[in-house]
């Protein structure tokens, strides 16, 4: 792996002309974020006094996707909601954030699945989830080859890969016979229950994005820099690598390039991943290169911690612009 120049890669020039930029496959959750002072606090009975909780639309999938949108981007979510208190502000968000929501079925008499986080001061985060099994996308709510013919890319979010699908296989084989590059996101959880799983998968991926123990879970090695060795001959061929406060490293068969992270103030890292993920992806498919992509990614992460929870912290292309200006 080098650092002489950083690495090249983009999209195919018949993928370019297709209407939907991201297609993505994943849930949506209703969080109930509450910021508590520390974790040393929590417990043996006390009385903590917080701020007001707050309450805003999230899921890995929805949370790509709002991204994608609020970016500029065509973005299609494929996912499923309830049709009560839990689920309508969800499904107000996706669509005040521009997602083509087409592919989102309403499952009728589900009040909706809830994510309580706690935050700390400090970024850190722990979800208590409560998910209806109703409201778990499936292999079968998959669009048919005509809908995945018009997207570039289909992403996969991480928490998608601990779900018993046994015919994920179906998922990838109906996303290359449509021609989109498959794109998926690790999942902290799925890394330490199921790693074998994230491995077999990363493999069958074109384009990954992982954390620190997510890439060290799948290529089953010690340190990032032996992941980054590891990850071209696991099967991708543009892997992620984000390493927090580190910055992130973006990884080809060509070599290794490093993007820096930006700072701004944090108020908690949730979502900050998949907002990556989602300036990334569009980036790429707009026709950039992957050093800018590499780039606008990290930006929209930092920009993604300014706020509580997943989709609290709103900001647009011109937001991103201005963070990479400002260095």
């Amino acid at each position: 792996m080098t650092n002489d120049a950083f690495p090249e890669f983009k999209l195919p020039d018949e993928l370019l002309g297709r209407s939907v930029d991201v297609m993505v496959l994943g849930n949506s959750r209703l969080e109930m974020v509450i910021q508590v002072p520390g974790w040393s606090a929590v417990g043996g009975q006390k009385d903590l006094r917080i701020e007001r909780p707050i309450y805003t639309a999230g899921g890995c999938g929805a949370n790509v996707a709002c991204f994608a949108a609020r970016l500029g981007g065509r973005a299609a979510l494929v996912s499923r909601v309830g049709d009560g208190r839990d689920s309508e502000p969800v499904w107000d968000e996706l669509r005040r954030s521009g997602v083509d929501t087409r592919y989102v079925k309403r499952i009728g008499g589900t009040e909706g699945s809830l994510l309580v986080i706690l935050t700390n001061p400090d970024g850190d985060w722990t979800v208590l989830s409560y998910v209806d099994a109703m409201l778990e996308v499936g292999p079968e709510d998959l669009p048919g080859k005509e809908a995945l013919e018009s997207a570039k890319i289909l992403h996969i979010e991480g928490f998608y890969l601990g779900q018993d699908h046994p015919d994920l296989e179906n998922v990838v084989s109906k996303a290359r016979e449509a021609g989109c590059l498959i794109s998926t996101d690790g999942a902290t959880p799925v890394a330490n229950s199921r790693p074998e799983r994230l491995t077999q998968f990363f493999g069958m991926s074109d384009i990954v994005f992982a954390n620190r123990s997510e890439a060290l879970a799948a290529s089953k090695t010690k340190t990032p820099e032996d992941a980054a060795a590891a990850f071209p001959s696991m099967g991708p061929r543009l892997s992620f690598l984000k390493l927090g406060q580190e910055g992130s490293w973006v990884v080809t068969s060509e070599g290794l390039g490093r993007v820096p992270a930006y700072a701004v103030d944090v108020v908690d890292t949730v979502a900050a991943g998949d907002a990556y993920a989602a300036a990334a992806l569009l980036h790429l498919c707009q026709g950039g290169t992957l050093s800018a992509a590499a780039n606008r990614g990290s930006a929209a992460g930092a920009l993604a911690c300014r706020g509580l929870g997943s989709l609290s912290s709103v900001f647009d292309a011109r937001d991103v612009d201005a963070l990479l200006e400002s260095l």
